[in-house]
């Protein structure tokens, strides 16, 4: 009998812990929402206003106990792939200077932050922070990612050099072209 219990005791404590989220998120392949928010300074942040290139947001609220610990992993992976575009998105009720404040503490972080409403939770279809978004060039899901444990870490930097690696083709191809 007590054979029998552990390993529903197991999944248990690992799928409901923070690190462990449920799959969410919208589709792969689903166009991601507008996000309206703000950039430093007060300047407008909206997801079509981003460069054309293959991008991270990175979903966070200063509010939670680990942001540090993710801005800090995605700012690691942020660094390994310059030709991405990264930007770390406070989603709350907090102002860009109140967010600013706590993540100017931090050693290591991504470079770029803006905030945005509450409501990017449901038009993003997520519940638990962190979670992270990677999207193409033309702002569609490619893959996402819930929590902060190394395993979506690991996920994420296998899709992002399997990014680079279609672009390295493509551009050979239109080489080829000439």
């Amino acid at each position: 009998m007590r054979k029998s219990v552990l390993p529903l005791v197991l999944a248990v404590v690992l799928f409901t812990s923070p690190g462990y989220a449920a799959d969410e998120g919208l589709p792969n392949g689903t166009p991601a929402p507008e996000i309206s928010g703000q950039y430093s300074g007060g300047k407008e942040f909206t997801l079509g206003a981003l460069s054309k290139n293959t991008k991270v947001l990175a979903f966070f609220s200063v509010r939670t106990t680990t942001y540090g610990i993710y801005l800090a992993k995605i700012a690691k992976v942020e660094r390994k792939h310059p030709s991405m575009q990264f930007v770390a998105v406070n989603v709350g009720p907090d102002t860009f200077a109140a967010m600013l404040g706590s993540v100017k503490m931090l050693k290591d972080r991504p470079s770029t932050f803006a905030v945005a409403p509450a409501s990017t939770r449901e038009s993003y279809k997520f519940e638990k922070f962190p979670y992270t978004v990677l999207l193409d060039e033309d702002n569609k899901v490619v893959k996402s990612f819930s929590g902060d444990h190394d395993v979506s870490f690991d996920r994420l930097e296998k899709a992002l050099m399997q990014k680079e690696v279609h672009s390295d083709m493509n551009g050979a191809f239109d080489e080829l072209d000439k």
